[in-house]
């Protein structure tokens, strides 16, 4: 959608707090975070599902559009979320054979990011828990999903 209205994509490390910072220090009118939450930044500077929701029915209203409508006009996407509970001498060394798998891939703080086409595979390690958590959104991932989680087989 971004390429579609020729704006470009900045990616930051996960959580609410690493969009804003970015947000901030861009000067971006709006962002989003993996969970879904919504930031739209002459608004307000912190996630607001209420702006959101009063926004999507303001546009209904004008374009006399349904709900269904509106997500009709978006192209189908799978996205699959994933937890991988491990002892916690595994969860970095699981991320370093995970690195070597994709060596292309975007090193976060806390994992890796990788684009392969309009898809897109996050693999990170949790900041309260013993989990490897895995985000898998778009067509195709499938193979790449089963290879990470064979590598979590001990």
């Amino acid at each position: 959608m971004a390429a579609e209205f020729s704006v470009q994509v900045h990616r930051t490390d996960v959580g609410q707090s690493e969009v804003v910072h970015r947000a901030r220090e861009i000067g971006a009118l709006l962002a989003g975070e993996g969970s879904g939450s919504v930031m739209y930044m002459p608004f307000s500077s912190g996630f607001d599902s209420f702006y959101l929701i009063r926004t999507v029915i303001e546009y209904m209203k004008k374009t006399g559009l349904k709900l269904s409508e509106l997500l009709n006009a978006f192209p189908p996407n799978q996205i699959r979320k994933e937890s991988i509970f491990l002892e916690p001498n595994q969860i970095y060394a699981i991320l370093e054979k995970i690195g070597r798998l994709y060596p292309d891939s975007l090193r976060l703080k806390d994992g890796y990011y990788l684009e392969k086409g309009e898809s897109w595979i996050c693999v990170r390690a949790s900041a309260t828990v013993n989990i490897i958590r895995i985000i898998v959104e778009g067509r195709d991932l499938d193979r790449e999903l089963e290879a990470i989680r064979s590598m979590t087989k001990w």
